[in-house]
């Protein structure tokens, strides 16, 4: 194989199987590296651009937004980096921001709103949930 492994540059790699589309896998043999990657693949990210990336999301900047912005940089990527950055919060934590949804709700307060609202906290709060729960309410 004359492909360098992308992280450590060595070119002592191994056939490790292959992606659902049929692509060979390769992985380096380098003990300090052990770097997995399809050859020819360009899911390489410039430091730059997954800090600026990383910037924007803790900035509370929309996924799809930042996609936009930055070329080249996949929302299924965006998505990924933001639920690793920013793990699943406390199911206490969910309840009460659920409490204070439901009153926002009964207050007439549009869904698409409150939805923007919680754009930046990480969690399932899409607008289709909370016409979820305002159908709950009218019930």
């Amino acid at each position: 194989m004359d492909v360098p492994c992308p992280k450590c540059g060595l070119l002592n790699l191994r056939k490790y199987g292959k992606t659902r589309a049929g692509r060979q896998k390769y992985r380096c043999s380098n003990p300090g590296c052990r770097r997995q990657f399809v050859a020819g693949s360009d899911h390489l990210l410039d430091p730059k651009v997954k800090d600026r990336v990383e910037k924007l999301l803790s900035a509370g900047e929309h996924p799809v937004r930042i996609s936009q912005a930055e070329a080249g940089v996949s929302l299924r990527w965006i998505y990924e980096l933001r639920r690793k950055k920013y793990p699943k919060f406390d199911p206490a934590l969910r309840n009460q921001i659920r409490d204070v949804i439901l009153r926002l709700l009964s207050e007439n307060v549009p869904p698409d709103k409150i939805a923007r609202a919680l754009d930046s906290i990480p969690g399932k709060f899409s607008l289709r949930w909370i016409y979820k729960m305002r159908k709950q309410i009218i019930v």
